[in-house]
């Protein structure tokens, strides 16, 4: 670990991260890293999963991003200690378990926030998380497939406290758990229930795949009924948000009343 020997109450505590981890699994995490400053945490744990065998869980955290990754090619804006930038890798069999991984992704993160007490997060398909239609955490999964085994980087950026500095590099708009709770947010205690409760989603995905968790992502479902416009096809789709399908792909009501499934894209709300 890459760990001050005095660290301050705004920094991730590895320490106190690992014991609340245990805690809540009940049996200890094989490997957890804290970096300070790193290009990408999703890039730092790639590079190491390639010279290593398959593994479950190995999570990389970082204090600040020199060159975070967003999805379709964006940049991830972050200020030192003011976000919980987390990488977690895991290994399946076969390409076919990872429809609606990123769903699944984004109800764990979803549940940690709420045992928190953090209240009105919605789920914005395919891989963020709003409040009051902005965004406070954003979901990039990278995959590498060698002999029908798929090898999953799970990357996850959460807005603590980021500041106007940083909010102003952000093209959308955005806020995060220091403005939603109005209080201090301890991001050790935070990242610990992340850790948490993604392993065992992850572990009942591998199991049963998106079928469990789409009742609870539709709960939750901040585009249902809107007016929305997928694009990053060859030409935009749009339509009315109707939910999502039993595999995790956007459903889609046209202007003719029929359904279309959207696999992959760039949502975006048209307002009226």
């Amino acid at each position: 670990m890459d760990n001050c020997s005095t660290l301050s109450p705004l920094h991730i505590d590895p320490l106190r991260l690992i014991e609340a981890v245990t805690r809540g699994r009940g049996e200890p995490l094989a490997d957890i890293e804290v970096l300070g400053s790193v290009d990408s945490t999703n890039r730092w744990l790639l590079a190491r999963q390639r010279d290593e065998t398959p593994y479950r869980g190995r999570v990389c955290l970082a204090e600040h991003q020199t060159a975070g990754r967003g999805r379709r090619g964006r940049d991830w804006v972050d200020s030192p200690g003011g976000s919980i930038l987390l990488s977690m890798g895991w290994t399946f069999d076969r390409p076919s378990q990872l429809s609606g991984l990123s769903l699944v992704v984004g109800v764990a993160l979803r549940r940690a926030l709420v045992e928190r007490g953090v209240e009105g997060i919605g789920l914005k398909w395919p891989n963020d998380l709003l409040c009051k239609e902005k965004k406070v955490a954003g979901i990039l999964i990278e995959v590498e497939s060698e002999n029908e085994q798929c090898s999953v980087v799970i990357g996850i950026g959460l807005n603590v406290l980021l500041g106007e500095e940083s909010g102003e590099m952000i093209d959308q708009p955005w806020t995060d758990l220091a403005t939603i709770s109005g209080r201090d947010v301890d991001r050790t205690a935070v990242a610990a229930g992340l850790i948490t409760h993604l392993l065992a989603a992850l572990e009942r995905f591998e199991q049963e795949g998106f079928s469990p968790f789409q009742n609870e992502w539709e709960e939750a479902d901040a585009l249902r009924g809107c007016s929305v416009v997928v694009s990053g096809g060859s030409s935009p789709i749009r339509g009315v948000a109707s939910g999502v399908y039993e595999e995790g792909s956007l459903k889609l009501r046209l202007e003719d009343g029929t359904f279309c499934r959207c696999r992959a894209g760039e949502v975006s709300v048209r307002r009226s």
